[in-house]
């Protein structure tokens, strides 16, 4: 223990749902929940689904499995078992690269990964990493539920022909961790932090003042532990899944970037499904999504308040409104620059987003120009 711390749908697939056939009618409805099983194994079925993410099978660690449980169970039980849509937690189909290559050649009919995955096939997808773009969870959902999400996913389906089910979370706004104190902008330069191998990211570890370190995910810890690096960048949940709390002194809650997990299901095998399964795994992709956040905000304030009470960090610190103006004046425009020369010249993505944005706060403010 470190020292007390401070805290300073539904009705769109109905008539789906109407003609689904009367598979197994006699079937005895299952009252347990399984994810490598039919629920239904007296059914043969037609259609075999298999999901791979890299979360363990434990929805009070991590959101995926939970997610994929909850696909599997709607779609399987409103099929009656003529769908088997079968979990593969923790990695045991690959890295998500191998998935995305798995997926490409329909060896895998579903996916779960975060965002720093998609630009390998997407690029234009790490608009959504403008630092400090949205101000809380609610901001984040209703832009990427509205049309600006929608409009995504039409481009990632035409660019890569990966349809998009649902943007997830991978964990949600991601925020600066150290051995050394995080309490100003001034405390970030001259520190060296990991990030994903995503330039959004380092881009603005970068115009912070620190110095950014691509490292993957299974040796953070022990970069960490021994000193290889001071600090890491990553959503709540994810620093407790890795225990990363036993080998970092102080946090700061600065919610640079809202972190996504995409759930992709290959569109030449969502067009083999017969139209109603189609509305289905629609149906069953939104209410995931639905699980997916709320786990996560389960895990945040879980492991928030125990950080706090048992002391895991010798400092947390909420920064103020002025404070994260701050951070934002100083990394929005260095982000853009790369962005901009980088992925997209014409600004087409951004000023998108950014449209998006003002409509959401708009709507958040009852400016609804009604």
């Amino acid at each position: 223990m470190k020292g007390r711390s401070h805290l300073a749908a539904p009705a769109l697939a109905v008539a789906a749902l109407l003609a689904l056939p009367a598979v197994a009618a006699a079937q005895e409805f299952p009252t347990r929940s399984v994810y490598d099983e039919p629920l239904f194994p007296d059914v043969d079925p037609t259609y075999h689904m298999r999901i791979a993410y890299l979360d363990p099978p434990n929805p009070f660690l991590a959101n995926e499995h939970g997610q994929c449980i909850v696909f599997k169970n709607v779609i399987e039980r409103q099929t009656q078992g003529d769908v088997f849509v079968e979990c593969f937690p923790s990695g045991a189909l690959g890295s998500e690269t191998e998935m995305i290559e798995q997926a490409e050649i329909g060896a895998i009919q579903g996916f779960i990964v975060a965002e720093g995955a998609v630009p390998s096939f997407f690029p234009e997808v790490q608009v959504l990493a403008i630092p400090y773009i949205f101000r809380d969870h609610a901001h984040a959902y209703h832009v990427l539920d509205g049309d600006f999400g929608d409009e995504m996913k039409q481009a990632i389906l035409e660019a890569s022909g990966f349809r998009v089910l649902g943007y997830a979370e991978n964990g949600g706004f991601r925020n600066f961790t150290s051995n050394q104190p995080l309490t100003s902008i001034d405390d970030i330069a001259g520190q060296s932090f990991r990030t994903m191998d995503h330039p959004g990211h380092m881009a603005i570890v970068e115009a912070l003042g620190g110095s950014a370190t691509p490292i993957s995910w299974p040796e953070v810890y022990t970069s960490l532990e021994t000193g290889v690096i001071d600090g890491q960048e990553n959503p709540v949940p994810v620093i407790n899944f890795g225990n990363l709390y036993e080998v970092q002194d102080y946090l700061i809650l600065d919610g640079h970037v809202y972190s996504i997990d995409f759930f992709f299901m290959p569109d030449d095998y969502f067009q083999s499904l017969p139209e109603a399964y189609q509305e289905l795994v629609l149906l069953a992709g939104r209410q995931s999504v639905e699980v997916s956040r709320g786990i996560n905000r389960i895990l945040e304030w879980e492991a928030l308040a125990r950080w706090e009470a048992e002391g895991e960090f010798v400092e947390i610190t909420v920064p103020s409104p002025e404070l994260k103006e701050e951070f934002a004046e100083l990394t929005q425009p260095p982000f853009l620059e790369w962005y901009h020369s980088e992925v997209d010249p014409e600004g087409e993505w951004s000023q998108k987003l950014m449209d998006a944005v003002s409509e959401a706060e708009a709507y958040f403010s009852g400016d609804r120009g009604f």
